[in-house]
C-alpha cells in the first residue's frame, strides 16, 4: 500500500509539472523590448520578427504590468517629434509558416497599452498588422497600402476601435456603410490589454474579420467589442505589393500625450496570446517532499 501510495504522489509531482507547462502560451511572435534604457529604432526585434525596428522611440527598463500576465524586459514609450513617423518591424515568414496566414485560419494577437492623458487633446494612436507601416493620417502603408489597425483615439474615437484600411482609405464590407468598428473608452494612465483576432477570408470571396478585446486583468476572453470586416489579399497572392508584412505602431506626438507599450505577442489562440507564468517551484519541491516522507516510511 505505501509503496503505491508513494508512485500515486510521484504521479501527482509529474502531472504538476505538465500542467505548469500547459499553463505557458504558446506565443510564435513575442517581444518584451529586452532593450533597457534607450532608443528602440536599430534594435533587433524579439522571437519570430526579422530585422530591425524603425523609428525613434525610447525604451525604459521595467516591464507593465497587468494581472497575471507574464511579462519580461522593458516597455517602449513613444517619443516622436510628430505624429507621422514610423516605428516598425516585420515577421518575416514566421506567422506563414505557422499556417495562421492563410485563408481560413485565425490569427491572435495582444499589446499592453497604457494611454496617457493628452495635453492638446490630439492624441491618436496605432497599432497595425498589414502592408507596410501604419502613418501618422491614420492609414497603414500610406496611401496605397492596407491592414488593420488597433485605433486608440482621443480626438474622433475617444477610445479604441478596430478599423481596416484599403488603398489608403477607411474600408468596410464592400467600402459602404460604417468605416470602423465600435469605439470603446479607455482610461487615461491606466495599462489596458488589447487582444485581437483576424481569420482570413477567401480574397474576393470572404471578407476578412477583424475581432477586438479588452479583457480584464483577470485575462479572460469576454465578448468581441469591436469588429471590422475587409476583404485583403493578406498573402500577396495576386499583387505582392498587398503582403502582410509589417507589424507597426505609431502616433502620440509629444505634445499630445506619450503612449506606451509592451508584450507584444501573436500566436495561433486566445490563450497563446495572454500567457501566466508557471506555478512557483515551491509548488513542485512541495510533492516531491511528500513524496520522500512517504518512501522513508515503505
Amino acid at each position: 500500500m505505501k509503496k503505491n501510495i508513494t508512485k500515486s504522489v510521484l504521479t501527482l509531482a509529474g502531472a504538476a509539472m505538465v500542467c505548469s507547462t500547459s499553463l505557458q502560451g504558446a506565443a510564435i511572435v513575442y517581444d518584451g523590448f529586452e532593450v533597457g534604457d534607450g532608443t528602440l529604432g536599430g534594435n533587433a526585434g524579439g522571437t519570430g520578427l526579422s530585422g530591425n525596428w524603425g523609428a525613434e522611440s525610447l525604451t525604459t527598463a521595467g516591464s507593465l504590468s497587468y494581472g497575471a500576465l507574464q511579462t519580461s524586459g522593458g516597455r517602449v514609450t513613444k517619443h516622436l517629434t510628430d505624429q507621422f513617423q514610423q516605428n516598425g518591424i516585420s515577421p518575416g515568414s514566421t506567422l506563414s509558416n505557422a499556417g495562421l496566414m492563410g485563408d481560413g485560419a485565425t490569427v491572435w494577437f495582444s499589446l499592453l497599452l497604457v494611454n496617457h492623458n493628452p495635453v492638446s487633446g490630439d492624441n491618436r494612436t496605432y497599432f497595425a498588422f498589414g502592408e507596410g507601416n501604419a502613418d501618422g493620417f491614420d492609414r497603414v502603408g500610406g496611401t496605397n497600402g492596407g491592414g488593420f489597425t488597433a485605433a486608440l483615439s482621443k480626438v474622433s474615437r475617444g477610445g479604441v476601435t478596430a478599423q481596416a484600411w484599403n488603398d489608403g482609405q477607411q474600408s468596410s464590407p464592400n467600402n459602404v456603410g460604417a468605416t470602423r468598428g465600435a469605439t470603446v473608452a479607455v482610461t487615461d494612465d491606466a495599462t489596458f490589454l488589447a487582444v485581437g483576432s483576424i481569420t482570413w477570408g477567401a480574397f474576393g470571396v470572404t471578407d476578412d474579420v477583424f475581432n477586438l478585446y479588452l479583457p480584464g486583468t483577470d485575462l479572460v476572453q469576454g465578448a468581441v467589442m469591436s469588429t471590422i470586416s475587409a476583404d485583403f489579399d493578406q498573402l500577396g497572392t495576386t499583387d505582392a505589393n498587398h503582403l502582410f508584412d509589417t507589424i507597426s505602431i505609431t502616433g502620440g506626438r509629444p505634445d499630445s500625450g506619450v503612449p506606451e507599450f509592451d508584450e507584444l505577442r501573436f500566436g495561433a489562440s486566445y490563450a497563446d496570446v495572454t500567457p501566466v507564468p508557471e506555478p512557483s517551484s515551491s509548488a513542485l519541491l512541495g510533492l516531491g517532499g511528500l513524496a520522500l516522507i512517504f518512501r522513508r516510511r515503505k
